[in-house]
């Protein structure tokens, strides 16, 4: 993915617009010559444009980028939710991500890339905890929103702002709501 972003240049994309309004560009299959974009409107899942012409595909972990990938698909699949969820054994089988790389979750928040519903009866400081628990109904589970407007924002800056915000919360010198 990296290194087809390399390769593109600016004049290369073709942008298209979705029947939702955003606007996106998708990459089919490369072959020998250029990369080539489909249009939006072809119902395919989709990042939008700013994910390479503002630098996210440079900033991002892989793990980072293979999250935003799977919730791209999930909007495809299921269009007419806002929020998004995947059952564990689901998403390692169907897209291969372990717990670990799930967590990219975090950070994509921090950056304004994707909105996170978690379960207000889980305890943020004892992972894995859920107050009220009934083994006969089980727990409700994270529900993710891709903000495409989080990729309008420049990468590196974004970046560097989030790190030091982080940073800054950690050191005890801002409240963590404001990182």
């Amino acid at each position: 993915m990296r290194r087809l972003a390399c390769s593109l240049r600016r004049e290369d994309l073709q942008v298209g617009a979705h029947a939702s309004g955003d606007i996106g560009v998708e990459l089919r299959a490369v072959g020998e010559g250029p990369a080539t974009v489909a249009d939006v409107g072809d119902g395919l899942p989709y990042l939008p444009t700013g994910f390479f012409l503002n630098g996210w595909v440079h900033v991002l972990e892989d793990s980072e980028i293979v999250f935003l990938l799977m919730l791209a698909w999930l909007r495809y699949r299921w269009p007419a939710a806002e929020y998004h969820f995947l059952k564990g054994e689901w998403r390692i089988i169907h897209f291969g991500l372990g717990r670990d790389t799930y967590q990219a979750h975090q950070m994509l928040e921090r950056l304004g890339l994707v909105n996170v519903q978690e379960d207000e009866n889980r305890d943020i400081f004892q992972p894995g905890l859920i107050h009220g628990y009934d083994k006969n109904k089980a727990p409700k589970l994270h529900r993710f929103k891709l903000l495409y407007e989080g990729f309008d924002q420049p990468a590196l800056p974004t970046l560097l702002s989030t790190i030091d915000r982080r940073l800054a919360t950690r050191a005890g010198m801002t409240t963590p709501a404001s990182a």
